[in-house]
């Protein structure tokens, strides 16, 4: 599929490296969270840093949450033409061995005549 769509390609790679470049923003707000958890002292709900810290990870968290839903899309797309082309291809050579399997059988009865 490379060789035939080389920007269905690119797009896949380009939709990998992005995932895995939320995700980790995704990690690092959880690190952040149990770093500054673990760092607090008394009630966690007398801490105005943590408290900063969660809502801002709140928000940062929901973006990319929304970032990787839309990303599943166009991932999905690519994947489904690779599976396409693969069926196609599947189907072809399926054709192509019948065809090929019908003309012995017309030759081999030519000759038997």
């Amino acid at each position: 599929m490379a060789e035939e769509r080389p920007d269905l390609e690119e797009e896949k790679n380009q939709l990998i490296v992005s995932n895995a470049k939320m995700r980790q923003e995704l990690k690092e707000i959880e690190d952040r969270i149990l770093v500054r958890l673990s760092s607090s002292e008394g009630s966690p709900v007398d801490d105005i840093d943590l408290i900063n810290t969660l809502e801002a990870s709140k928000v940062k968290s929901q973006e990319i949450q929304v970032r990787l839903t839309v990303f599943l899309f166009p991932l999905l797309f690519v994947t489904r033409c690779y599976a396409s082309a693969a069926l196609a291809i599947m189907w072809c050579l399926s054709v192509c061995m019948h065809v090929r399997l019908c003309v012995r059988h017309v030759r081999g009865s030519r000759q038997n005549e």
